[in-house]
């Protein structure tokens, strides 16, 4: 059953505006976001919450797609819903940080999928933007989580020599992710 959940989790960038992600569907993920391990337990990430008029402004501040052509990627018409913005009060994030935004950004990309909503991990934002959103000079934006009700499909397929690990969409508009087969990732057995 997790299996199924992890292939399910792909990245969505085009989004059902009609359905919109509710305060409760949110509080929920950040519930699985908040339980999520953390170096040293210090738990040092905090969340912004972006929706409602405010999610358009978001979605100009943000660039998601780097690996398609300009005509394949999202424009306003199918644009998240919501978001979630990861902040930390270090504005440069040692590697331990980092690891707990990781594992909080699966997390939440899990707990979302769990609910059927889609979600896009982005790095490539405008930090000045997401950093007004934080009351005070207090936390910085290390990661900004797009979610909304999926308008694509996505789908894992094997890496090959003509696509490499590029993600492309595919003659019927499926998002296809190149993945690496098992057999390619295991580099060493003992015992």
């Amino acid at each position: 059953m997790f299996l199924k959940l992890i292939e399910k989790a792909r990245t969505i960038r085009r989004f059902d505006r009609s359905k919109l992600v509710t305060d409760k569907d949110l509080m929920h993920i950040l519930e699985c976001a908040r339980l999520t391990p953390s170096a040293a337990n210090l738990q040092r990430l905090r969340y912004i919450t972006v929706s409602g008029d405010e999610a358009q402004s978001a979605f100009q501040n943000i660039s998601m797609g780097g690996y398609l052509p300009e005509s394949q990627k999202p424009d306003e018409s199918v644009m998240p819903t919501s978001y979630l913005v990861i902040v930390t009060e270090n504005e440069n994030p040692d590697s331990n940080l980092m690891i707990d935004t990781g594992i909080t950004a699966e997390a939440i990309v899990l707990a979302a999928a769990e609910r059927g909503i889609g979600a896009c991990i982005i790095r490539n934002f405008k930090k000045e933007y997401f950093s007004s959103l934080v009351k005070g000079d207090k936390y910085f934006p290390v990661l900004v989580i797009a979610l909304g009700y999926p308008a694509e499909d996505a789908k894992i397929v094997p890496i090959n020599e003509s696509v490499g690990i590029k993600y492309y969409k595919n003659n019927d508009g499926v998002n296809c992710v190149p993945k690496r087969s098992l057999s390619e990732l295991i580099v060493g057995k003992i015992g």
